[in-house]
């Protein structure tokens, strides 16, 4: 019974492992139909391709730098004196660089402040390999500059000296009516 069961078994096994190599040899009769060369883009996966009209990227090329490479780079003035450092790029809805946030003054990022440097104001360049950010401008017309403000930011401060406004409109309308011989409106 068990010689059965293992012939059985074996048997089964075998088909099932000589199935998919049965599958894959061609036959060559005249009624065979014989399978289209594949594409170049069905051997690769569709997650690795680009899609129609999109150009990639595979290399950085000698004249581009990383944003990466920006942020956390010191900025010098002309005499090559560390004025600050950037901490943020600033990119407008055409897909341009514009300015960067440069932190300046404090000390160990304490007492430091943001702000927004032009673009056009910022000069890269190389010395031996390493990254040069440079602006000809005093670290003194720095921390003069306003601070700079996120969209995010510029909402909140906006937001807050509105809800202070109601406040003190509020207040103002309680004393006015609180105060003994006050007019009424």
């Amino acid at each position: 019974m068990y010689k059965t069961q293992n012939f059985v078994l074996a048997s089964l096994l075998a088909l099932a492992v000589a199935s998919p190599a049965i599958a894959e040899t061609a036959t060559t009769g005249s009624d065979a139909v014989q399978p289209k060369a594949p594409e170049a883009t069905q051997t690769t996966p569709r997650a690795m391709t680009a899609p129609a009209g999109t150009a990639s990227i595979t290399v950085q090329h000698d004249n581009q730098v990383l944003s990466s490479d920006l942020v956390g780079r010191p900025v010098v003035n002309s005499e090559g004196q560390n004025i600050g450092e950037i901490s943020n790029l600033i990119i407008d809805d055409q897909d341009r660089v514009v300015g960067a946030v440069v932190s300046v003054g404090g000390f160990l990022g304490l007492g430091s402040k943001e702000v927004g440097v032009a673009w056009n104001e910022i000069r890269l360049s190389r010395e031996d390999d390493k990254l040069i950010a440079m602006v000809d401008m005093s670290e003194q017309s720095l921390t003069a500059a306003p601070e700079f403000k996120s969209l995010a930011e510029a909402e909140r401060d906006r937001a807050a000296a509105a809800a202070q406004a109601e406040r003190a409109r509020q207040l103002e309308q309680q004393t006015k009516g609180q105060l003994p011989g006050a007019a009424a409106e």
